[in-house]
């Protein structure tokens, strides 16, 4: 995943707006900035992280984020060849 992810963006940066971490929880609130490397396009997309953290490690990570604007934002980047 993470090298098809590298074949298709670029110039990848994470801004970090917020975390909360307790115990063995932690949430982020973040957002990914892009360069789609077909087109040039830039593009950002916010998501939240929920993780589990058990022994100092990762144990479950989940990620959620907004499908129809995320949607759009692909279809931004990559048009019509990404459907």
């Amino acid at each position: 995943m993470v090298a098809l992810y590298g074949q298709h963006y670029a110039d990848t940066c994470v801004d970090v707006h917020g975390v909360i971490y307790s115990g063995d929880f932690l949430a982020i609130h973040q957002t990914w900035i892009c360069t789609d490397r077909c087109t040039g396009a830039r593009a950002a997309d916010q998501d939240i992280n929920i993780g589990v953290v058990q022994e100092g490690r990762f144990y479950r990570w989940r990620e959620y984020f907004d499908l129809q604007r995320d949607t759009m934002v692909m279809l931004a980047t990559v048009g019509s060849a990404g459907q």
